[in-house]
Parts: structure tokens; sequence; C-alpha cells
């Protein structure tokens, strides 16, 4: 396999936040064969890393001075030296044949593969809600091949298609499916590998859930409609019932097929954080993004706070 994979892994703090996630990037089968970038903040490169470290090929540990996810992420793509970048999150495990899938799906001709994701804690409905709001797109075997978007902070990339955005990478990376959408609609292929599986614990916490839903659906609408005329952006913000209601008719039956709706309280859960979702990416086409950017990543990393159901 000619192409080599760079795994970035972002942390806000110290090298314990993404230990397991170490761990299960030093299970794949290429091991050996992984860049794996560290992110973090200022005195990062001063901490020992895990025994898992050593069966990477090499490890790069990049420090910055300002941590923010997305700069960071973008920072770990300059650094990397491999063909292809795979983006991590702290909470979402690859399974062991997750990085030769990827790279094997390259071969097809694809700028850009993403994973198969799985809930790795399905026993609340609240776990099952988000991650359907989430992954609904990626989560069943059927929906390879072609795709009109990734899952967000867990695909790979030609690490050139990146680096070729030169410094807005880090703006682009902090809300990525508008621009994918508008990378495919260019001529640009992204694929669905089915055989590169990740595991995504979600939320099972009502509370931080309608929160993390609010500032989601907050950015997202900013970020859609950012360059949109004002009463273009005011037709969205009033669209906002019809939203929620095309998303709750699509996901409905795959909420059925994979199980979720056996779940007790599962429809008032979905159908309340889908209002939730709908409305804020009005206020984010009146409003703007606001301070979502600040107030995620603290919900983001070391969501084992906002979990019970594991």
């Amino acid at each position: 396999m000619s192409r080599r994979l760079a795994p970035i892994v972002v942390t806000p703090d110290r090298v314990a936040v993404v230990e397991p996630l170490l761990a299960a990037l030093a299970a794949q089968t290429i091991a050996a064969e992984l860049e794996v970038v560290l992110v973090g903040p200022m005195g990062l490169r001063d901490a020992p890393l895990p025994v898992s470290c050593e069966r990477f090929g090499s490890v790069v540990v990049v420090e910055v001075e300002d941590f923010r996810p997305a700069p960071a992420r973008a920072a770990g793509v300059f650094a990397a030296t491999a063909d292809v970048v795979a983006f991590t999150e702290d909470h979402c495990f690859p399974a062991p044949g997750w990085a030769e899938a990827l790279l094997a799906a390259y071969e097809e001709g694809y700028e850009a593969v993403g994973p198969l994701l799985c809930n790795a804690n399905p026993r609340t409905a609240t776990s099952w809600v988000n991650f359907l709001l989430e992954y609904a797109d990626w989560c069943l075997s059927t929906q390879q091949g072609d795709q009109r978007h990734l899952p967000g902070h867990n695909s790979s990339f030609d690490r050139a298609l990146l680096v070729a955005y030169g410094d807005r990478l880090g703006e682009v990376l902090e809300m990525e499916t508008p621009e994918h959408w508008r990378l495919t609609e260019d001529g640009h292929r992204f694929g669905l590998a089915p055989d590169a599986q990740v595991a995504h614990l979600n939320f099972d916490v009502i509370g931080p859930t309608l929160r993390l839903r609010y500032l989601c659906g907050r950015q997202f609408g900013a970020r859609r409609t950012a360059t949109w005329p004002v009463h273009r952006r005011v037709a969205y913000a009033a669209a906002a019932p019809a939203i929620a209601g095309v998303r709750l008719r699509r996901l409905a039956p795959l909420a059925r097929e994979v199980g979720a709706t056996g779940r007790r309280g599962f429809w008032p859960l979905l159908v309340a954080n889908t209002a939730v979702d709908a409305v804020a990416q009005g206020v984010g086409a009146l409003a703007g993004a606001g301070t979502t950017e600040e107030e995620l990543p603290d919900l983001d990393f070391g969501r084992e706070r906002f979990m019970v159901g594991i």
C-alpha cells in the first residue's frame, strides 16, 4: 500500500486525556506504518508518551500557544508528512482495521474517505438521539460509496486537499459540512469505507444534551449562511419548523432500523432535540455563531461527565 496515514490527535490538556484513543490507534493492523500527530497546549512535549506509542512508525508532537480544537487540527495537518491525514476525537475509538480500510478506499480515486460510525454506548434513548442527529448518514453499511459529505472531525483527507486552504484551514475545520458540500459539488470525490469502523461515545444526560444540540445547531446555521444576503438568512430562520420536520421524517425509519426506538422516551427526546437544533440554526443564521467556538470544546472533551449509560 503506497499511501501513508497520519492520524491527527488533539488534546486540550494532558496526554492522559487521549490515552484510550492512542491505545485504539496502537491496536491498528498497520500501527507500525502510522505517523501519529499529537497536538496540544504548550508543555505537551515535556510529558512522557504512553507505552502504546512505541507501536507507531513515528510520533510528531505539536504545541500551540492558544489551544482551540479546529486550529489545532489545522496545525496537525501542516505538521504531518503522510499523504493522508485522519481526524480523530478523544471519545471516538477506531476498530483495528480502521486505518487499513481508509487507505484501501483511496485506491478507488477518492480524495476524502469517512468511516462507518457505531454507537459505543447504546443503552439509553438520549445516547441514540445524539448519535442519530450527528451520524445518521454514516451508520449503516449500505451507505457505503460516494458521499455528499462525511462525518465531521472523524474523516480522512488527501493532505494536499487541506493544505491548499493555507491560513483558512482552521476556520474551515470549525464546521466542516458546508465545505464538504461545496467540494463535492465542485467534483471532488468523497467516499465511505464500511470496513473502517469507529465507536462513538455520546452524551446520555438530558440537560447537557440540549445544550450541545443548541450550540451545534447555532454554529451550523451561522456557518451555512455566512455568505447569504439578509433576506435569505431571515427566510432560513423562519423555516426552522420545516427543517425539524424534514429531519424527523428522514430519521424515523433509520431509528427503527438500528433499534433505537425501543429505548424508553426515545421519540419525545428526538422531537425535542431536533426542535432545539432547528431553532438554534435559525438563531445562528440571524445572529451568528456567538460564543459557540469557546463553549463547544468544554463540552466535547472529557464527555464521560455527561454519560451514565456505559
